[in-house]
């Protein structure tokens, strides 16, 4: 077996790197993707190089054993069975692991607003009138009477009844169902009136940020050499506050989106 110091001066690593391959984070920087099929020891880890007839092993004094509890911890439960009971552990092939970001954005949103009515109330006052009759004349003979020029009309209220009616209005939101891509997206258009009413009404229901708060916290902790997701946890939990709406944080809030839509592969 070659040490791995001369390995790395013989620059010699030609590892094939897979999307999402199993790797080890190295001790003086970077990291060492792993092939398929690898063995974990107590004195590190041994796999065969592609187009090579001996394995090679990375001691585990080589290996950021930080990093590689944080970022790979299979392996790291696999080194600790081997230091405390001798026993190896045959790595296979990895599962896929899914994108992060697009766990996050992708992670329901359900909300059942509370139901809220107004009540309209309306008076109608109908009245009794009286209308003047027409005046009337006698001719010049004294024979018959005519229509003379009528007066002008005229009313004479003498009572009146008023009638009170009272109408429900539902002002309730309807419920959303929705991502969180989509909900945020909702409450972070600073463009649009409804989205900070929509932000007031959601406070009403902290569990729906606390979940959110949840969902960054664990992408913060996938992805922990990226600043953006604890920066938009701050960001939600300003949006979150008892208050008026800020404009800054609901800007803030939609480039963390784009940003996050752009490392999903969305965009």
């Amino acid at each position: 077996m070659k040490p791995l110091f001369a390995l790395i001066v013989g620059g010699i690593f030609v590892l094939m790197e897979a999307t999402q391959a199993r790797s080890l984070p190295l001790a003086r920087g970077g990291a060492l993707p792993l092939p398929d099929h690898a063995v974990a020891g107590a004195d590190g880890v041994t796999f065969v190089r592609p187009g090579e007839a001996q394995s090679v092993t990375v001691k585990w004094e080589h290996v950021d054993l930080g990093r590689l509890a944080k970022q790979e911890v299979a392996l790291e439960a696999a080194r600790q069975k081997a230091l405390l009971t001798g026993e190896k552990t045959v790595l296979g092939p990895e599962a896929a692991r899914p994108n992060p970001y697009a766990e996050f954005l992708s992670s329901a949103v359900n909300i059942t607003f509370r139901a809220k009515e107004s009540r309209q109330s309306r008076i109608d006052y109908r009245e009794a009138t009286q209308q003047r009759a027409p005046l009337v004349v006698a001719d010049g003979d004294g024979g018959f009477v005519q229509p003379g020029i009528p007066r002008p009309l005229q009313r004479t209220v003498t009572g009146g009844v008023a009638t009170r009616s009272e109408t429900v209005v539902d002002r309730t939101r309807p419920p959303i169902d929705s991502s969180a891509l989509g909900f945020l997206e909702m409450i972070s258009d600073d463009k649009r009136t409804p989205s900070g009413n929509l932000l007031r009404e959601t406070r009403e229901h902290p569990a729906v940020f606390a979940n959110l708060l949840a969902g960054l916290r664990e992408l913060q902790r996938l992805v922990p050499e990226d600043p953006m997701p604890s920066k938009a946890a701050d960001t939600l939990l300003e949006l979150s506050r008892t208050g008026p709406v800020s404009i800054e944080a609901q800007r803030q809030m939609a480039e963390f989106l784009r940003y996050a839509s752009d490392r999903a592969g969305w965009r």
